[in-house]
């Protein structure tokens, strides 16, 4: 027996609503933060296309100014002689040293 067997696929165009009772309104919030409204929300767009409901032919620019950094910087000592040897790579592929380092260790964890 096969586990994907055991689990029946839902169609999302063929919800029309939800019918909570008190249980289901307390575990949902209780457990991921959602209110009903907000997964009703979250189902209702994910089978409806935005371009029927927004205007986005009349959009405005936004600015965040405010938001945080999404990097946190760090201290690492590494040898000299592979510091140096990451800077001629850099250069050699025209980027910035420590962007080269930020991509080789996201590299290196993802094997």
């Amino acid at each position: 027996m096969y586990m994907y067997n055991m689990y029946k696929v839902i169609d999302l165009n063929k919800i029309i609503g939800f019918e909570w009772d008190k249980g289901n309104i307390d575990k949902s919030y209780h457990k991921h933060g959602i209110t009903p409204n907000e997964a009703e929300e979250r189902t209702f767009w994910q089978t409806h296309d935005s371009t029927e409901y927004v205007g986005y032919s009349h959009v405005d620019n936004w600015k965040f100014p405010n938001l945080k950094l999404t990097s946190k910087p760090i201290t690492i000592r590494l040898p000299q002689a592979l510091i140096d040897r990451v800077k001629i790579r850099a250069h050699q592929m025209d980027v910035p040293y420590q962007s080269l380092i930020k991509q080789l260790i996201f590299d290196g964890v993802a094997k």
